[in-house]
């Protein structure tokens, strides 16, 4: 598997997580052993684009902020078109995630 294919696949499992009933807590953490298991950095610069996405898409949704994930939604939308399944979470995650009800765990 490519580090592309791999950093495309990375980024639909945590995206998918955030659209299923986890919380932010498991989120982070999925997002940390995803990324420890895939050798790249933990932290921002990521290794790829999606993954420096995800780090802030994860970020506002511990902030609660909508507007930093549109932000981010903006500013990663080339990379995030490669694959219209990304789209799809994004919306989703856009629509789940930022209610008052998300995060509690």
């Amino acid at each position: 598997i490519s580090a592309c294919e791999r950093e495309l696949l990375l980024t639909r499992g945590v995206l998918c997580a955030m659209c299923t009933a986890a919380g932010v807590r498991e989120v982070r953490t999925l997002l940390t052993i995803l990324l420890a298991d895939a050798n790249a950095r933990d932290e921002p610069p990521a290794d790829g684009i999606l993954l420096n996405f995800l780090h802030v898409a994860v970020l506002a949704t511990e902030r609660g902020s909508l507007a930093l994930f549109n932000h981010a939604c903006a500013v990663y939308k080339p990379a995030l078109q490669r694959d219209p399944a990304l789209q799809r979470y994004t919306q989703i995650v856009s629509q789940k995630c930022f209610t008052t009800e998300w995060g509690a765990s």
